[in-house]
């Protein structure tokens, strides 16, 4: 996907969430970080195209996912908004 089509897929995401913004759920985190990284695929079908591509990326893709599920899991809903929000900053600023 080209570096300006993504960006504005990003901003709409941004756009989605930041209209009327309230503090994020952990679904909600998930959902958007999801997004941002994966695009439209989702985070399995992301790992298995890389996997297909080479198998040593495809393990370190494997590990990049469970690592991603595993913070998603084990951060308080107040630092996950707090990450989306820096990001949010972040792009607006490019």
């Amino acid at each position: 996907m080209a570096i300006a089509a993504k960006f504005a897929r990003i901003l709409k995401i941004i756009a989605e969430v930041s209209q009327a913004y309230m503090a994020i759920s952990k679904p909600e985190a998930k959902q958007l970080l999801e997004r941002l990284i994966f695009d439209s695929e989702r985070p399995q079908d992301w790992v298995q195209d890389v996997w297909g591509m080479s198998p040593t990326l495809g393990e370190t893709a494997v590990k990049l996912w469970e690592v991603f599920e595993l913070l998603i899991e084990c951060c308080p809903e107040e630092q996950l908004d707090n990450l989306w929000q820096t990001l949010y900053q972040d792009l607006l600023e490019e």
